[in-house]
């Protein structure tokens, strides 16, 4: 197996590792700018919030990038922590958990089939579900109380005789 290494500006690549693409970098920025030069919504009217929501997942189907939760939050205009606490109900949750939900529940549902179609970096993938869709890994653990590991306790008559055996002045 080949570690050769190449390199590309200031960065190596190991050789099973894809180059970036070109002008990747200048896909995103163009991406952020957009956002940041939407007009502003009313972020308590849910109304707008919803459409806003809409409208980052009709822009992310048009340009053929994959939606975020960060990205989401970019376009409503506010940061994706805010985002996190209207999807958790910690404010505005009356007027926003449920719309927060529904288009949360949209991304998450992209992610998952693309991530289920082997289309994409599976790593990269299982990064993003666990930082932004708060998904964690997690082992099954069997506890039976039931079963004493160091067997069954001893009698008071058992514990008496042990005493006097060990105890004797």
């Amino acid at each position: 197996m080949s570690t050769d290494i190449q390199t590309t500006g200031n960065k190596k690549l190991r050789a099973t590792q894809k180059p970036p693409k070109p002008d990747s970098i200048r896909k995103y920025i163009r991406q952020s700018l957009y956002a940041a030069d939407l007009p502003p919504i009313d972020i308590s009217d849910p109304v707008q919030v919803d459409e806003r929501c809409r409208q980052y997942i009709e822009y992310c189907e048009k340009e053929r990038i994959h939606p975020v939760i960060i990205g989401m939050g970019a376009f409503i205009g506010v940061h994706r922590d805010t985002v996190r606490n209207w999807m958790n109900g910690v404010y505005k949750e009356d007027t926003h958990l449920g719309i927060i939900k529904k288009w949360v529940t949209y991304i998450d549902y992209i992610h998952m089939s693309r991530l289920a179609s082997g289309d994409g970096d599976t790593i990269s993938s299982i990064y993003v579900s666990k930082a932004t869709l708060g998904y964690r890994d997690s082992s099954d653990i069997n506890v039976n109380l039931t079963v004493n590991p160091l067997g069954e306790p001893a009698s008071p008559e058992e514990l008496d005789e042990i005493k006097q055996r060990y105890l004797t002045d």
